[in-house]
C-alpha cells in the first residue's frame, strides 16, 4: 500500500505529498500441518501463504531456544526433512517476503513436538508347534507410547495393518490360514494429544 497525508483548516488543504509512503503488509503466519518420523530424521508440513517468498523453519529442543535450521527460497515448497536428528523437538515456521532489498517475515507459526523415535527391531517370529498362532516380538523403542503391527500374506502381498499395542507390550500374536506364508514388520509410534508420530518401519521378518 501507498499513504500520503494531507493537512486541511476548513475549506483549505494542502497540496498532497505526491510521493507517498510505501507499506508492504507482513505475510500471513504459517499453520503447521504434521511432522513424523522417515528414515534418518522427521519431516514437517506446513501450509501455503499467499504473496510469501518462501519459508524459515526453526527447531528447538523442550527448553532451549528456537534456531533457524533451514532458509526455503520456494512459496510452493511446504515440507523440510530435518536429518540425522534424535529426541525430541518443537518446530516451528515462518513465512518470508522480500521487497526491494527488505525482508518481511510473518509471526512464528504455533510449534509442535516431534518425538524422533529409534527404529524397531525384531527379536523373533515363532510359531510354536503345529498351532497356527504366529506371535512376533521386538524391542522397546525410548519415547514411544505403542506399536503398529504390518503382515502380509506371501512374497508378493500388500502389507496391512495387523494390530496395535501400547508402549509396554512388545509382542503380538495373530493365528494365520494354514498353509501361509507370512512376513511381519513394526514400527513404534508416539501419541501427544491428536499428533501422532510414527518411526520407520523395521526391517521385515517371515
Amino acid at each position: 500500500y501507498s499513504y500520503s497525508v494531507v493537512a486541511v483548516n476548513g475549506n483549505y488543504s494542502s497540496y498532497r505529498d505526491t510521493t507517498g509512503k510505501v507499506c508492504y503488509t507482513i505475510p500471513d503466519k504459517v499453520t503447521t500441518k504434521s511432522v513424523s518420523n522417515v528414515d534418518g530424521g522427521v519431516t514437517i508440513k506446513w501450509s501455503t501463504v499467499p504473496r510469501g517468498t518462501g519459508y524459515y523453519v526453526y527447531r528447538k529442543r523442550t527448553n532451549g531456544e528456537w534456531k533457524r535450521i533451514a532458509t526455503i527460497s520456494k512459496p510452493d515448497t511446504t515440507t523440510y526433512k530435518d536429518k540425522d536428528v534424535s529426541g525430541r523437538y518443537l518446530y516451528s515456521v515462518r513465512a518470508y517476503k522480500k521487497v526491494n532489498g527488505k525482508t518481511y517475515t510473518s509471526y512464528r507459526s504455533t510449534s509442535i513436538e516431534a518425538s524422533v523415535l529409534g527404529k524397531v527391531k525384531l527379536s523373533g517370529v515363532k510359531q510354536k508347534g503345529s498351532e497356527r498362532a504366529i506371535t512376533v516380538t521386538w524391542n522397546k523403542v525410548s519415547n514411544a507410547t505403542g506399536y503398529e503391527v504390518y503382515k502380509k500374506i506371501g512374497k508378493n502381498g500388500s502389507w496391512k495393518l495387523a494390530g496395535t499395542t501400547d508402549s509396554d507390550t512388545l509382542s503380538y500374536s495373530s493365528e494365520i490360514p494354514q498353509g501361509t506364508y507370512t512376513y511381519w514388520k513394526v514400527r513404534a509410534l508416539r501419541t501427544i494429544g491428536k499428533m501422532t508420530t510414527r518411526a520407520a518401519f523395521s526391517d521385515s521378518k517371515s
